[in-house]
């Protein structure tokens, strides 16, 4: 997946974080969060990308 994508999907899940649940079966409701990590060597690049990413949220 590209990396750029990547933070992409965490940021929007981040800002919509609560606003939506999801009900498989009656009576069992799970909010619509989306988890990742990133197991990437440290670069100056990736800080500017996250950085990128974290200031429009």
């Amino acid at each position: 997946m590209d990396l750029a994508a990547f933070f992409g999907l965490g940021a929007l899940s981040t800002a919509l974080q609560g606003k939506f649940v999801i009900q498989p079966w009656r009576g069992w409701q799970e909010p619509l969060n989306l988890y990742l990590a990133s197991l990437l060597p440290s670069y100056s690049q990736l800080q500017i990308l996250i950085k990128s990413t974290v200031d429009e949220v």
